[in-house]
Formats: structure tokens, sequence, C-alpha cells
């Protein structure tokens, strides 16, 4: 039912059994309804309101506590390091990964000059450079999208945007896979790939503008 539901207590010590009980039922509810471990708890549509000193909000309460969501919805709504960052970083990567790569190795080869060096010291592989970024980039965008998840009252998030979020976090996880879990992939077969799929992009991207 879309109903809204004020709840009282007498105590802070009841308004926080309170608070804990409900936060586990809906949890419980959660990972009985969904198998998938991306999809985070949602609970955008419960808000605890009280005194933090006197509540002593702490981790089993404080992701429905007004100060607590507003800090987390903050940070990922700044432009320097916000969702819509996180987002662009992301495809720069994919698209544009191996140049990304020659950019790194040329600055390498400026700083081993510049040391006086003859040669790029402990210069990694195109392997290392792609897991490295990729796991730089994706923990702050999973972390954003996470928290739209849990912190934005569902009736907020569109159906086909919730379905995008869904679909990002699976194809995060399956990048991951691609990336960490093949251990015969050297870095040349990881390049060719990177190369290919840009080929294949380039060819739907629109220039009639």
């Amino acid at each position: 039912m879309n109903v809204r539901t004020v709840i009282c207590a007498p105590t802070n010590v009841a308004i926080k059994e309170l608070a804990s009980r409900l936060i586990a039922l809906v949890r419980n509810s959660v990972e009985a309804e969904y198998e998938k471990s991306f999809l985070p708890c949602p609970l955008g549509d419960m808000l605890i309101f009280g005194n933090k000193d006197r509540l002593k909000v702490g981790s089993d309460i404080e992701e429905i506590s007004l100060d607590y969501r507003l800090e987390r919805l903050s940070h990922c709504l700044v432009p320097q390091t916000g969702w819509r960052h996180c987002v662009a970083t992301m495809l720069g990567f994919l698209e544009d990964c191996v140049s990304q790569y020659q950019i790194y190795m040329d600055n390498e080869l400026i700083k081993a000059k510049e040391s006086l060096q003859h040669e790029v010291q402990s210069n990694k592989s195109f392997l290392e450079f792609a897991r490295d970024r990729f796991a730089h980039i994706a923990t702050p965008l999973r972390r954003c999208m996470s928290t739209f998840l849990t912190h934005l009252p569902r009736s907020c998030i569109l159906e086909n945007n919730f379905q995008r979020i869904v679909q990002l976090m699976s194809l995060l996880d399956s990048m991951e896979i691609f990336l960490f879990e093949d251990s015969s992939m050297t870095s040349e077969e990881l390049e060719n790939s990177f190369l290919q799929q840009q080929m294949i992009s380039s060819e739907f991207v629109d220039t009639s503008s």
C-alpha cells in the first residue's frame, strides 16, 4: 500500500529498537526476494527524526537518519566527484583505455628521463593498468548507484532509471569478472578486445549533426 505512516515511541530507546527491527524486517524481505548480491537494501522510504546525540545513532539505524542520508546523497551530487563525473570517467575508460595507457607510458618515460634514468622502471603492463584503472573508477561509481538505490524513495526513481541502474551494477560486475578472473588473459588480448569494441562503437556514432 502506498501510504505514509508516522510511528511514534515514548523513549529514545524505544525509537531505536523500533527502527532497528523495521530495518531488519526490510532487509530480510529484500534478501528473500532478490538473489542479486549487487542490489542494496532500499531504505529511502524510511526516515528517523530526532536529536542524534540523544538517540545515539549507531550503525544499526544510521542509514535511515536524516543527517547521514543527506551526507551520503550530497557526495553523489557534487560536480567534481558525483555520479555524473563517475559515469563520464567510466565511459572514458571503456572508450579510450588504450590511448589512456599510451599517455601513461609517455608520462612514465618523461619521468624516467627527468630522473636521468635510461629506461622506464617498473612500468605497468596494459592488463595491470586496465585492472587498476577499472578498480579505481568502479568503486565510487558503484557507491553512488548504491547510495541512490538505498537512500532515495522508490517513488523518486522512474522505473526505467531504476532498471538502468540495476543493469549498470550488473555490467560492472561482469566487467570485473572479465578483467580479474581470467588468469590466462594477456595484455595483447585485452588491448585487442578494447580496440575491437571501439571500432564497433564508432559504427553506431551519429555524425549527421
